[in-house]
């Protein structure tokens, strides 16, 4: 696969990825807000509806006080004169008063007159069965005869809202010669009434009713369907007790709004990825992939063509420029280092190896131009004798045991040994030696190959040259590594810069959710600009190319400052970050940046694979003239198998535990190469499942730089 397809896939299935999860919270903040949203409207409803049921009560009770306090009921108390009742206590009387039940009692709780009234068929009836009992001298009635009451009765005919009064002067003056009670039906008719007054769907149970919620002491909902949920309210009677249950429903509209929001958003958030991956491919595409495709070309070409006479063509002042440059420079080494090996190739030819025979019992059998350049001895003087005249004596053991194995049929390639010339002087020689067969393939003997590798020798200091030339062309791939995260970061800049523009409304006023979503996806460029930074420290840190600062620094004080920094992430996780400092504090020659990245990623880390109420800890102290710094978790912990990845590069623990927790890979590698760079050492000690403590300890007395 192409670099350009990767570049498509990876920025494709990342922006997939954060479409997805920025699709799943707006769902949950949406239905977590929707469900805020739609208990306040069933307590607000609710509460419509019980107090349009209290209104019922206190309109009762202001009629009950017109009547009560009147001169003329205050002497008919006294007299019983039957006129005040043929005259006030009339069918069109309890019309117009709307109530169903007036009674009035002498100071005894006795009936002085009462009766009951239908008010669909205005006609009066008797006093409804059961009231009698709540004007009991110990009856709800009776015991506030001052001051009056007013509630809901539960008779045997259904529920019934009253009130009483104390019957006085119309100056309010007593004292009271008695108790007036008017009463009011709370039947369906009465409850279709206070619907249409609330607007509300409204129906009226017993309290222990079937189907009905058992808890009645505060407001419950239910829903009842996509739709629908009903809440029920609990409405006490007089005597303070659970009685009925008044049942709410409401059709779920906040629901309703709040999916169509999310889906909207997500068609809306999918059309800016689209757009967004279409500018951010073009913009790469032009900046970086389609020079790097015609970088690759030139450089395939040439490798194809072995011909290192061509040179690379891109052009320009950027890292890739720099790059072809460097390339190029490559090719002008590697165009003179062939040079040479050509060379030394022609001297090596020029000068012949020795090539002789021998038979099954070591004696020389031929001998060639090459052998007598190297030994010394002509053909005359040589063939007939045994190869160990040509050995020196350290060595007679070693070729002995070679010549042994050919006459097995074993040979032996390119052994170094040092022989003898015929002047006595020690060279260094390569032999490769083969049985050789005669018929039958029976061994005869074998033959030898012997090269002076003396000049090979005085070659290795050429040959060091070409492996520097190697290593160098090694820290090409890190320059290259670095090229490519500052050609990430440019564009990523360019991208935060103009989301910042739109956010702070340059363009044009933006609303709350666009705020929101405008910000998560300021976030994960944040992340991304994260990963090229890790990438760009790594390389420099691996090519020794990154300046360290050694100062006089207050460890406390730098402890504190990444403390507060990361203390909202920490809220924000709902994990519990504390902070234990030395009373003195504690001063140290660092490099107090890279002392902060040390210590921030490992916090970082730590809240990361940390669930929600859990705890980190930063701990700073001092071990002898080090110093030590632990940053201790709840979290998940390591597995011991998975301990020894933790520092590698890219290496990351994949595990259910860890599933959707991101990361580098890098940040853990660089900060155990920045400590290595204090003369230090970062250890960890975890318990799966428990927890994980990382311990950093440098000395505290480098070398201020």
């Amino acid at each position: 696969m192409t670099l350009r397809k990767k570049t498509i896939w990876t920025i494709g299935i990342i922006l997939a990825l954060l479409f997805i999860a920025i699709y799943q919270a707006a769902s949950f903040m949406t239905a977590r807000t929707t469900k805020r949203l739609e208990a306040r409207e069933i307590s607000v409803n609710a509460g419509r509806a019980t107090d349009a049921v209290n209104a019922v009560t206190s309109q009762l009770q202001k009629s009950v006080s017109d009547w009560a306090n009147w001169d003329d009921s205050y002497e008919f108390m006294k007299d019983h004169n039957q006129k005040f009742i043929r005259v006030n206590m009339t069918e069109n009387a309890f019309s117009a008063l709307g109530v169903n039940l007036i009674i009035f009692l002498d100071t005894d709780g006795k009936v002085v007159w009462g009766n009951g009234f239908d008010l669909e068929s205005a006609h009066l009836m008797p006093i409804p069965s059961g009231l009698m009992e709540y004007m009991r001298s110990d009856g709800p009635i009776m015991r506030h005869p001052a001051e009056g009451i007013s509630g809901i009765m539960m008779l045997a005919d259904g529920p019934m809202m009253f009130a009483a009064r104390p019957v006085l002067t119309s100056n309010g003056k007593g004292p009271a010669r008695g108790i007036l009670v008017m009463g009011r039906w709370l039947d369906a008719q009465e409850l279709a009434q206070i619907a249409a007054t609330t607007h509300l769907r409204l129906e009226l149970y017993r309290a222990g009713e079937e189907g009905i919620p058992a808890d009645t002491k505060k407001v419950v909902s239910r829903a009842l369907n996509k739709n629908t949920i009903a809440a029920y309210a609990p409405i006490e009677d007089v005597d303070g007790r659970p009685a009925l249950i008044l049942k709410v429903t409401l059709d779920r509209d906040m629901v309703r709004l709040g999916s169509e929001a999310v889906q909207y958003l997500g068609l809306v958030f999918a059309a800016i990825g689209l757009v967004f991956i279409a500018l951010l491919i073009s913009v790469l595409d032009r900046m970086v992939l389609s020079r790097l495709a015609f970088l690759n070309r030139d450089v395939g070409e040439i490798g194809e063509s072995s011909d290192i006479t061509r040179r690379v063509a891109l052009r320009g002042r950027d890292e890739l420029g720099k790059l072809a440059i460097s390339i190029n420079s490559m090719l002008d080494s590697l165009e003179r280092s062939q040079i040479e090996l050509k060379r030394l190739a022609e001297i090596v030819a020029s000068s012949g190896d020795g090539i002789f025979g021998i038979d099954l019992e070591g004696c020389i059998t031929s001998w060639n131009r090459g052998a007598a350049r190297i030994y010394g001895y002509s053909p005359a003087e040589i063939i007939g004798k045994k190869t160990s005249a040509l050995i020196s004596p350290e060595h007679l053991e070693v070729c002995g045991q070679i010549l042994e194995n050919a006459r097995h049929g074993q040979g032996v390639i390119n052994h170094e040994t040092e022989c003898v010339r015929k002047d006595g002087q020690f060279i260094d020689v390569s032999i490769t030696l083969s049985p050789s067969y005669g018929e039958s393939d029976k061994i005869i003997g074998a033959s030898m190959i012997a090269r002076d590798i003396s000049e090979h020798k005085r070659a290795e200091d050429k040959l060091k040259l070409a492996g520097e030339e190697l290593l160098r062309m090694s820290n090409v791939k890190s320059e290259f590594t670095s090229m490519v995260s500052h050609e990430l970061r440019n564009p990523l800049s360019a991208i935060k810069e103009a989301l910042a523009i739109v956010l702070e409304g340059m363009n044009g006023p933006i609303n709350e959710q666009q705020q929101r979503t405008l910000g998560i996806a300021g976030k994960n460029i944040d992340r991304l600009v994260h990963l090229t930074t890790d990438l760009l420290d790594f390389t420099r840190l691996e090519s020794g190319r990154m300046d360290m600062h050694f100062a006089n620094t207050d460890l406390g004080m730098l402890m504190h400052d990444v403390y507060m920094s990361m203390k909202p992430m920490a809220e924000k996780s709902g994990v519990a970050l504390s902070l234990d400092l030395p009373e003195k504090g504690l001063l140290a020659v660092c490099d107090e940046d890279r002392i902060r990245q040390v210590i921030t990623n490992l916090v970082v880390n730590s809240l990361k694979f940390t669930k929600s109420g859990g705890s980190v800890k930063l701990v700073l102290g001092r071990d002898d003239h080090k110093m030590k710094i632990d940053v201790s978790d709840t979290g998940i912990g390591i597995k011991e198998a998975d301990v020894p990845k933790l520092f590698q590069v890219f290496g990351q623990i994949y595990s259910k535990d860890t599933a959707g927790i991101k990361g580098s890979g890098l940040g853990l590698s660089i900060s155990k190469q920045i400590v290595e760079a204090h003369k230090g050492t970062i250890d960890v000690h975890s318990v799966y499942g428990e927890g994980t403590t990382f311990t950093v300890e440098f000395p505290g007395d480098l070398q201020p730089s």
